[in-house]
C-alpha cells in the first residue's frame, strides 16, 4: 500500500475511536479525534489544513481537556468528595497520565481513596 492510503486508514481509524470515546468514558474521544485529524491532514500533504488550523485544533483539545477535568472535580465535590478527596483525584488523574489509559481510569479512584 502507498503512504497516502496508510494516513488515510490510520486518520479513519483514530476518527472512529474518537467518536466512540466520546460516549464510552473509557477512551479519550477528544485526543483521538484530534489525532485523526492531523492524520488526515498529513494525507494530503497539509495542503488544506496548515499549521493555524492544527494549531487552534490543539488548543481546543486541550481546552476540552482541562474543561473535562475540571467537570469531574467540581463533580465530585457538588456530591459529597472531601476537601483532600477531590485533592487525591486530581493527583491521580496527573499520575494516571503517565501509565496511559489504565492509569487514566484507575488513578482517580486510587487517588480519592
Amino acid at each position: 500500500m502507498e503512504t497516502t492510503t496508510i494516513l488515510w486508514l490510520i486518520a479513519a481509524l483514530l476518527l472512529i475511536a474518537g467518536f466512540a470515546g466520546l460516549v464510552l468514558p473509557a477512551l479519550p474521544g477528544v485526543l483521538l479525534i484530534f489525532a485523526g485529524l492531523v492524520f488526515a491532514a498529513w494525507a494530503e500533504g497539509f495542503a488544506y489544513v496548515g499549521r493555524g488550523t492544527i494549531t487552534i485544533l490543539a488548543a481546543l483539545t486541550v481546552a476540552a481537556y482541562i474543561i473535562d477535568f475540571l467537570a469531574g472535580l467540581l463533580g465530585a465535590k457538588r456530591f459529597g468528595a472531601g476537601k483532600y478527596g477531590v485533592m487525591g483525584s486530581a493527583l491521580g488523574t496527573i499520575v494516571g497520565l503517565i501509565f496511559g489509559l489504565p492509569g487514566i481510569i484507575i488513578g482517580p479512584f486510587i487517588g480519592a481513596v
